[in-house]
């Protein structure tokens, strides 16, 4: 077998075609020696592609960076996890509220992101104030603590979402923004608890997979 795949591999961690390459050439030596560990081999391949991939579809928030380490957020699906491989043009510049994205090995700052999640923030005395007034307008208490509630469409104009969700059938129910976990989108699944949208990970990670 020819080990450079491996080389290539760690080289180019996007290199799908090698990838393939790799898996393929490893598959068709089982049919002359089908021991076990070479099975074991060929599925942990597809998991690591399957990994790469993953990582690359996503945005990272910084939630805290350190001097020789940076927790970030997966905001697909809300795992946080320590993270010091960072190059050190980026390292130096982030700080808490940055975006970052992964990309042939590496991560960069998403720019673009970064500066939307800036424009989103308001202050304490406001948030306090939109988050009572949905509390007593929108009739979020009276729904039960399982309720499971879906993206059905955003207007970032006005600065809200549209969740849908069930009760005697489909209700929607219109929420500011400023209340919900930071990026939002259609995979999302959330849930109200202390007064609080939080996503439900297990249920956005089976939308992603299907998607």
């Amino acid at each position: 077998m020819n080990l450079e795949f491996f080389r290539d591999l760690k080289n180019n961690p996007k290199g799908d075609a090698k990838m393939d390459e790799f898996i393929n050439e490893l598959s068709n030596s089982l049919k002359n020696d089908s021991g076990v560990s070479k099975e074991n081999m060929v599925i942990d391949a597809q998991k690591s592609k399957k990994s790469i991939l993953d990582r690359e579809e996503g945005l990272y928030y910084v939630v805290e960076e350190n001097t020789d380490f940076v927790y970030l957020q997966n905001t697909n699906t809300d795992e946080i996890f320590k993270e010091t491989n960072l190059p050190e043009g980026v390292r130096q510049k982030i700080m808490e509220g940055y975006m970052l994205r992964f990309h042939d090995g590496e991560y960069y700052i998403d720019e673009e992101e970064t500066e939307k999640y800036e424009n989103s923030l308001v202050d304490v005395r406001e948030y306090t104030r939109i988050k009572q007034d949905f509390l007593e307008t929108s009739g979020i208490l009276e729904n039960d603590a399982n309720t499971r509630y879906r993206v059905l469409s955003q207007n970032n104009e006005e600065d809200y979402t549209i969740l849908a969700f069930e009760n005697n059938g489909t209700k929607e129910i219109k929420v500011p923004n400023a209340l919900l976990p930071y990026v939002v989108n259609s995979k999302k699944v959330f849930y109200f608890e202390n007064r609080k949208f939080k996503t439900n990970v297990e249920e956005t990670k089976k939308n992603l997979e299907l998607s």
